[in-house]
Parts: structure tokens; C-alpha cells; sequence
């Protein structure tokens, strides 16, 4: 339960925003209240990459997704592209796509999850969980959104929630530039005009989403 002096603060805070912004933040946090962010049991189907190497390639996947984000519709652009040395193939001859599946879902980086350091990176975070339906607590700071499994489709419904809670746009080659939490909040602070908005926006949000239902009915009772 929040104490009384909490309850004042966040109030005081919530004071401050127009009525129609509060409204959006609490039917955000109703939503997120809801939300247990299961792991990704979607079966929706991902496109997935694979490209046979040379000695002399320089070519990251980052730089190829930018790259094909400047020529393809978003829907056409792989969520997963891996560099392979050759092509598995079947006792027939044919190209063996269940070695190639396999090797897409283990296409991750394996390393220690960096935690959110500050409240729009905490905020980011609940919104990447939602979004690509995984535990948000599992989603590093330098984790890549697309080696997270999402794709272009999931960054129009990313963009949008983003959108819903700062009031911010964002255009689809933002996050090919940025595609981790890390990278993506310092973008989006980099509007000096913006970041006090912004950063204020995620305290109060991040601590409605800590108040009772109780509390939250006491303070639009005092507003």
C-alpha cells in the first residue's frame, strides 16, 4: 500500500497533466495490470534470412536490415538474418529448412541482460514485454528487438503503444538505428525540448502502476 506522502507526491504530479493525457495513462496501466507477459507462444510466422559468407564479407545484419528497410516494404524485411559458412542440405540434395528453423530460433546472443537505468528505459522495457509477448524482466537494455524475435509488423503496434503513452512518432528506419532500449531512449531524449516532458511522463506512469486501486481512486478524488 502507498503511504500518504507518496499518495500526495504522485498526486501533486498528476495534477499537472491535462485530463484527456490522464486518461490515456490509466487506461495504459489497466492494460498493463492485466498483462502477465507469458513467453511468446504466437505461432505467428517469422521471416527469417540466411546468407552463405565469403572470407572477404564485412556485412553485419544490422547494416543489411537498414539497408533493405530503405528498399522493401516493412512486412518484406527479415526479423532474423544469420550468416552461415554453407547451405544444410538433405540426403536429396535439397536445401534442409527444419536445420535452418532450428538455427533461426537459437540465432541469439547469448549474454548478461543489462537492467533498466532509468524510468523511460523501465517503461520501454514494459512496453518491448507487451509487444513481443515475453517476460519483461528477461529484456536487456542492449538487447536487439529483433533478435528478441520481433518484426516489422510488431514495430507498428511498438511504435503506436510508444506513441499512446509520450506522445511521440517515430519513423520505421528509427529503429533499425536503435534497436535496443538502450539506443532507443537515448533517442528519444535527445529532443532537449522533449526529455523533461518525456521523463516525467515515465515517473508518473511507473508510479500509477505501482498504486492500488484504492489510491488511484483517492487522488482523482483531490484532483
Amino acid at each position: 500500500m502507498t503511504n500518504t506522502k507518496q499518495i500526495g507526491d504522485i498526486s501533486s504530479r498528476v495534477k499537472s497533466l491535462p485530463p484527456e493525457k490522464l486518461l490515456l495513462l490509466a487506461r495504459r496501466i489497466a492494460e498493463v495490470k492485466k498483462e502477465t507477459f507469458p513467453h511468446n507462444t504466437s505461432e505467428a510466422k517469422v521471416l527469417a534470412a540466411f546468407i552463405v559468407k565469403n572470407e572477404d564479407t564485412s556485412l553485419r545484419a544490422d547494416d543489411l536490415r537498414q539497408f533493405l528497410a530503405e528498399k522493401l516494404p516493412y512486412y518484406m524485411i527479415p526479423s532474423v538474418i544469420t550468416f552461415i559458412d554453407t547451405l544444410p542440405l538433405t540426403h536429396n540434395g535439397k536445401v534442409d529448412r527444419e536445420i535452418l528453423t532450428e538455427r533461426a530460433t537459437k540465432d541469439v546472443v547469448d549474454k548478461k541482460s543489462v537492467m533498466p537505468r532509468n524510468d523511460v528505459e523501465r517503461v520501454l522495457q514494459l512496453i518491448w514485454g507487451e509487444v513481443l509477448g515475453v517476460g519483461y524482466e528477461q529484456i536487456g537494455m542492449t538487447d536487439n528487438f529483433f533478435h528478441l524475435g520481433g518484426h516489422s509488423l510488431q514495430v507498428m503496434i511498438l511504435f503506436s503503444k510508444i506513441k499512446e503513452i509520450f506522445e511521440v512518432d517515430h519513423s520505421f528506419r528509427e529503429i533499425f538505428e536503435a534497436p535496443t532500449i538502450e539506443q532507443f531512449s537515448a533517442l528519444m531524449l535527445r529532443n532537449l525540448d522533449q526529455r523533461k516532458r518525456i521523463e516525467k511522463t515515465a515517473q508518473i506512469y511507473l508510479q500509477l502502476l505501482e498504486t492500488s486501486d484504492e489510491d488511484v481512486q483517492e487522488m482523482l478524488q483531490q484532483k
